[in-house]
């Protein structure tokens, strides 16, 4: 079992200084920080297994392949025009959205799965429909993210992103809200 907890207090600490760092409006300062990080998140998931995980026990893929979106987003940014060297290329929100749609969602759905299914007595397996969501996150986050790196695709792949992100968990409410109020399968209290 990989315990890693030397390197994620690393993590901590370069979430940290990058806050500050963008707090006092020198993020541009932050990018050994955020490649450190990039390079620690990577490594964990080369370590975990990802390919394999996505093989084999989809629930724990689905956090595996959350955080590479972590990973990826760590050392992407916003530029500003006029910065560093006159570089004027733009990550736009992309970063953002990597982070919120990518990594939190991805966590969000993968976790509350797991929750939801082991607190209602329930196999901790995603079947065909928790497993489709979780791609279909993937695909809003690719969706939501490429419109600001590539400027020259349409602006309306913003409006599908948020609209496959209000089907994704409008199905998953749908699924899963009815195990909150009903008796657990397995009988036991709970």
């Amino acid at each position: 079992m990989i315990r890693p907890y030397g390197p994620l207090w690393v993590v901590l600490a370069g979430c940290l200084i990058h806050g500050v760092l963008d707090l006092f409006g020198h993020a541009d300062l932050a990018w050994p920080a955020d490649l450190a990080m990039a390079a620690i998140v990577f490594r964990f998931s080369a370590q975990w297994g990802v390919v394999r995980g996505v093989r084999q026990v989809r629930l724990l893929a689905m956090l595996h392949v959350g955080f590479l979106w972590a990973g990826w987003r760590l050392p992407v940014r916003r530029r500003r025009p006029g910065r560093a060297g006159g570089d004027d290329w733009s990550a736009g929100y992309a970063p953002v959205h990597a982070l919120g749609i990518g990594f939190f969602a991805t966590m969000l759905i993968g976790m509350a799965s797991r929750v939801s299914l082991g607190h209602s007595g329930r196999k901790l397996e995603a079947d065909a429909l928790i497993w489709g969501l979780f791609w279909t996150v993937q695909g809003v986050a690719a969706v939501r993210v490429l419109p600001d790196l590539a400027p020259s695709l349409p602006a309306a792949m913003i409006t599908l992103a948020g609209l496959l992100w209000l089907l994704v968990f409008g199905l998953w409410a749908w699924k899963f809200a009815p195990m909150y109020w009903r008796p657990r399968v397995d009988g036991k209290p709970g």
